[in-house]
């Protein structure tokens, strides 16, 4: 009971990072944090075949999957927002005012290969 409360309490660590992060650097490690113990929370779930069966945690389950779903979608806007923004940079005039105001290139958000991998949750029981 305690390591599930301890997980449950990671992923509520860890959704706050990511919302208060503020760099670049802060916001890849959150959502990396976020990812994987969002995957303890599966593997949590696995051992709680019952669960399975409430409505409260289907909803959950379907949020969580929206969740990640919005998540990869921000991640593919932020991709192209910063290839845009470090075209502009390269760009005449606004090459220009780039080096007038010192603005520099972002780093695209990269994915561990690690987070890559999906997480296998098996609802069946032994």
């Amino acid at each position: 009971m305690q390591h599930e409360q301890k997980t449950l309490e990671a992923v509520i660590k860890a959704r706050s990072q990511v919302n208060s992060a503020r760099t670049d650097t802060q916001k890849q490690q959150a959502q990396n944090m976020l990812t994987d113990t969002l995957k303890s929370l599966f593997m949590v779930v696995e051992r709680y075949p019952e669960l399975k069966a409430d409505a409260g945690f289907r909803q959950l389950s379907n949020r969580i999957t929206e969740i990640e779903d919005q998540i990869a979608d921000r991640r593919e806007l932020y991709n192209a927002s910063v290839t845009i923004y470090n075209t502009r940079l390269e760009q005449f005039p606004d090459v220009i005012i780039a080096r007038i105001f010192n603005f520099t290139g972002r780093e695209l958000w990269k994915i561990d290969a690690a987070h890559r991998q999906d997480v296998e949750v098996s609802f069946q029981h032994n």
